[in-house]
């Protein structure tokens, strides 16, 4: 995978997301606009990794994104 950019479901509701930072490629995982993985990393299975190894900071990250994006979804379907 040579794509600079690049997005993965990833059990349900993480999205593993690739990107550049100094022209490195980085790998962090968000729920919503939530970050929940515990910082940034250099390849894929570092990521995947560290979510399978779920703390409970990690855990309330995820339902507070989960949580998050329910509103706005449900928000925009009201605005329609």
């Amino acid at each position: 995978m040579n794509e600079e950019n690049y997005t993965e479901q990833y059990r349900g509701i993480i999205m593993l997301r690739k990107g550049r930072k100094d022209d490195e490629d980085i790998w962090f995982a968000t729920v919503g606009n939530q970050l929940v993985s515990n910082g940034v990393y250099t390849t894929k299975e570092e990521l995947i990794e560290n979510l399978e190894n779920l703390s409970l900071e990690t855990v309330c990250k995820i339902i507070s994104g989960a949580f998050g994006r329910a509103i706005e979804l449900s928000a925009k379907n009201e605005k329609q």
